[in-house]
């Protein structure tokens, strides 16, 4: 099992669990206040961070179906751009999850 940041067996981490959906994974995350960059304000490193490990999930799953493999193969990701067009507010109760989905 992988110590991942966003991973559900990292202690201090964000306890992110996928699930297949049609064509994807989606998973839902509730983000402490711990990883936010000001009060309410994600941290960008945060959601690169989001960004990279449910994507790279999705890629492995989507690549272990395609090749019919007994489990997903080792996958990294080479090249990631996270762009924020406004600051990442938790427009919600701390406690609500946020939904994060990716399609192949």
């Amino acid at each position: 099992m992988s110590p991942c940041l966003a991973g559900p067996w990292a202690d201090e981490g964000l306890h992110l669990r996928s699930h297949r959906v049609t064509n994807g994974l989606e998973a839902t995350v509730v983000i402490p206040s711990k990883f936010c960059a000001f009060p309410g304000v994600i941290n960008g490193g945060i959601l690169s961070t989001l960004v990279d490990c449910h994507g790279n999930w999705t890629a492995a799953i989507a690549l272990m179906d395609r090749s019919c493999l007994p489990k997903p193969p080792l996958t990294m990701t080479s090249n990631a751009q996270v762009h924020c067009k406004s600051r990442a507010r938790l427009r919600r109760p701390p406690d609500k999850a946020l939904l994060v989905m990716n399609n192949v």
